[in-house]
């Protein structure tokens, strides 16, 4: 009989069998393509030249490659490993003792929205009979006084609708300090201790009340384990390009995530959200240091997600990526410019790794999902120089003999590995039936061919993106776009610009450079590797503004054209958070506010709002200093005379207890219910920096 050591054993086993195999098989291909180009670049130009298109091409054909095997090894771990629902978790005995928190960060979010997903969460959890045990905490670092209050008015309005019982709290940070990786280590100071476990979602995250209880219970279940990451599906995507992200993760993205999985083992990395934590080795070990120098490369790790799940890792603790769980849901940028936005943020914490890449005691796995996360980035430049060095090769250099002949199989090899994993996955999709098989494969060529033309759209976005990390220009906090803006076209067209002079660039080497045809008439090189860059790329302002439409995105919908599965299933979370934001917002668009006002005029808001006040301001220096006294006579000054009031006066204002003060404000039922449910801050060890 196989004792648990031996199937510990023979797992251990299996994990570096698939590793050495991925990577192995992923090297072999490689060194075939790096072979097959040096065959016909030697001796056709400057060494220099042909030099760096080999370690180009080398980088860039050995990231496509490891993601190619990686899917195939996904693809057969689904075949032998079926996923598994929710509800068909056991649960353990001691899941009635652990006690988990909900934590989901929030900056210059839309409230609604955020209030919408948390209702159906707690719907969720109630349904799966885990209230008791789940807390709700909203944590908000807020700048936009009017987004503030309204957050207040949002969370009273979720204590009324769930009554006292809901456990539904609120925090407003005084400061910002460290973005959201400082937002959630504020709160594990102050209430980690309360709790066993902390779910992390983002703002736009959900989550069935059934998988936040199957979480739970594979912690329970495994004490070595100090963290799980969910796979978490786009949905309610509007726009075509949201719809084309959509369709590839639900369709694709099950291989990708089944097969680093399968090579992690555990060893597994963090999205940062959509995922459980351990909270005693969370408080003990996930303390982020500041890097040294100034941002983007010093500072704030802004990809903090990686560098906790390596820092747990090293310290003895699993981390777990769970595939076969679903039930996890999330949203994309409603537009390719904050889709670029958002990148230019993640390209800057990603690269950031490059200094954390080689700590000390890292298990080399950890080092691996670094240096991916800093490749998703590093590869754009990779094939971008790829091809310049190689129209100017062509330019400068004397044409091998069959060139053609090779060029044609380099292309076939490439176009293999890129379009490989959405075949496998299409394929799993299927046999899975988690996918309509007529529509998804009408649908699967199309979202081919359009995601090829605005891949080197973003190609180039990504480079700027690296660009200016390496030339010293720091991102700042932006929230993330959700919605389409009515005057939006301006900024398609300045995102447009840099691709389409790239393209200009590019075309102008073809024609002007090696030109279009050699003496026999025959295409030549540079057209061939050439010409399907240039052609989206001088086409970007048409293809941005396609790509941004609602309408599109609607009419696919209509005719059953990229329909992801969390579609065809439609998962009750997802149905209720979009009716309740639908409620509130019918036209997607958020309402004019003004926080002050409402909290002035408001009795029971202005209860609420002290309350919160009430946390705010605990553990805060009773002094305040000569600026901030200043800018807060002067906003009383202003306000007593009706005059206009920035959102730095607001702000003064909302933030001072005596000015938001009504001697004769009556109490009301809901703001004693509010004020018992307002956790108190109670302090715990703090989070060290390792």
């Amino acid at each position: 009989m196989m004792t648990s050591e031996d199937t510990t054993a023979t797992t251990q086993a299996a994990i570096r069998l698939a590793r050495w195999t991925v990577f192995g098989l992923s090297g072999l291909t490689t060194a075939v393509g790096t072979w097959l180009l040096a065959g016909v670049l030697w001796e056709t130009g400057p060494v220099g030249l042909i030099f760096s298109a080999l370690v180009l091409f080398t980088i860039g054909t050995g990231w496509i490659a490891l993601a190619f095997w990686t899917a195939i090894a996904g693809f057969l771990a689904l075949r032998w490993h079926p996923r598994r629902s929710p509800d068909a978790e056991a649960r353990s005995p001691q899941a009635q003792d652990s006690r988990t928190v909900v934590a989901i960060a929030i900056h210059n979010e839309d409230p609604d929205m955020v209030a919408g997903n948390i209702a159906a969460m707690v719907r969720s959890v109630r349904a799966a009979g885990r209230q008791d045990r789940v807390d709700f905490f909203i944590l908000s670092d807020t700048t936009d006084p009017d987004i503030w209050v309204a957050e207040e008015k949002a969370w009273a309005g979720l204590c009324r609708e769930f009554g006292g019982d809901s456990r539904i709290f609120y925090r407003k940070r005084p400061d910002t300090a460290g973005r959201k990786s400082g937002n959630i280590a504020d709160f594990c100071r102050r209430w980690g201790r309360r709790y066993d476990y902390m779910v992390v979602l983002d703002a736009d995250s959900l989550m069935e009340g059934s998988t936040i209880g199957a979480l739970i219970d594979r912690m329970d279940a495994a004490p070595t384990v100090a963290m799980i990451q969910t796979a978490p599906v786009i949905v309610n995507g509007t726009s075509l390009f949201n719809r084309l992200l959509q369709f590839a993760g639900g369709t694709y993205g099950p291989v990708f995530t089944a097969g680093l999985a399968l090579l992690s083992g555990p060893h597994g990395n963090s999205w940062g959200h959509n995922a459980i934590f351990r909270m005693e080795p969370f408080l003990r070990h996930c303390g982020l240091p500041r890097l040294r120098g100034r941002a983007p490369m010093g500072g704030d790790i802004l990809s903090h997600d990686f560098v906790e799940a390596a820092l747990l890792v090293r310290a003895g603790w699993e981390v777990r990526i769970a595939p076969d769980l679903g039930g996890s849901y999330e949203e994309s940028p409603a537009t390719m410019a904050a889709f670029a936005r958002r990148d230019r943020r993640w390209c800057q914490g990603n690269l950031q790794h490059l200094r954390i890449l080689f700590g000390p005691g890292l298990k080399g796995m950890s080092r691996f999902h670094l240096m991916s996360g800093i490749m998703s980035y590093a590869i754009a430049p990779v094939w971008l120089g790829f091809i310049a060095v190689g129209l100017v090769l062509d330019t400068v250099g004397a044409p091998g003999d069959g060139m053609l002949t090779v060029i044609g199989p380099l292309l076939v090899l490439v176009l293999c590995l890129l379009v490989g994993p959405r075949l496998v996955g299409l394929a799993d999709s299927l046999l899975s039936g988690r996918s309509g098989r007529f529509f998804a494969l009408v649908a699967t060529p199309l979202e081919i061919a359009l995601t090829a033309f605005l891949a080197p759209i973003l190609m180039v976005h990504q480079c700027l993106a690296v660009v200016a990390v390496f030339a010293g220009h720091a991102v700042g906090w932006t929230t993330q776009r959700r919605n389409i803006a009515s005057s939006y076209r301006r900024e398609q067209m300045r995102l447009a610009l840099p691709p389409f002079l790239a393209g200009v660039a590019i075309t102008g080497l073809i024609l002007f450079g090696a030109g279009a045809m050699d003496a026999d008439g025959k295409p030549t090189g540079s057209l061939i590797w050439g010409l399907p860059v240039a052609i989206p790329l001088l086409a970007a302002p048409i293809l941005i503004v396609l790509a941004d439409s609602v309408w599109l995105g609607a009419a696919t919908r209509a005719v059953g054209l990229f329909v992801a599965p969390a579609e065809r299933s439609a998962p009750d979370v997802v149905a209720m958070a979009l009716a309740s934001r639908q409620a509130h917002h019918p036209n997607h668009q958020l309402v004019d506010r003004d926080g002050l006002r409402d909290v002035l005029s408001d009795p029971t808001l202005n209860a609420v709002h002290r309350r919160v006040l009430h946390v705010y301001h605990q553990g805060r220096p009773a002094t305040v200093g000569r600026d901030r006294m200043r800018l807060l006579n002067d906003a009383r000054f202003r306000l007593a005379r009706g005059l206009p009031l920035d959102q730095a006066a607001k702000m003064a204002l909302l933030t001072d207890p005596v000015s938001v003060i009504r001697p004769l404000m009556p109490r009301t039922p809901l703001a004693d219910g509010l004020a018992f449910a307002s956790a108190t801050p109670t302090e715990s060890r703090p989070i060290p920096a390792e």
